[in-house]
């Protein structure tokens, strides 16, 4: 009987041994790969964030550049009135 016929059970075949190390590694690179997801996810996220900030920031300064340009106006013609008046009633009436 030829030598390669005879089945050899102490020694492992090279397939089953790389199928044996990609089983043991195989969790292992799958948390890694999951890890490195979740953290461009959280980067992506506080980018998006800091960017909601600050156009938050940018829109409330220009509401009160508004306001404050519509309560100056509005004072400003009260004002003028009030001058107005003030100086009319200054004057002598001609009686």
């Amino acid at each position: 009987m030829p030598k390669f016929d005879i089945p050899d059970n102490r020694t492992a075949r090279a397939d089953e041994v790389q199928s044996a190390s990609l089983r043991r590694w195989l969790p292992l690179l799958a948390l890694a790969a999951l890890l490195l997801f979740a953290a461009v996810c959280g980067a992506l996220a506080w980018r998006q964030y800091e960017d909601a900030q600050s156009t938050d920031l940018k829109d409330a300064r220009a509401k009160a550049v508004v306001a404050a340009t519509i309560f100056d106006s509005i004072f400003r013609g009260e004002i003028g009135t009030l001058d107005s008046m003030a100086q009319a009633s200054a004057s002598p009436s001609p009686a």
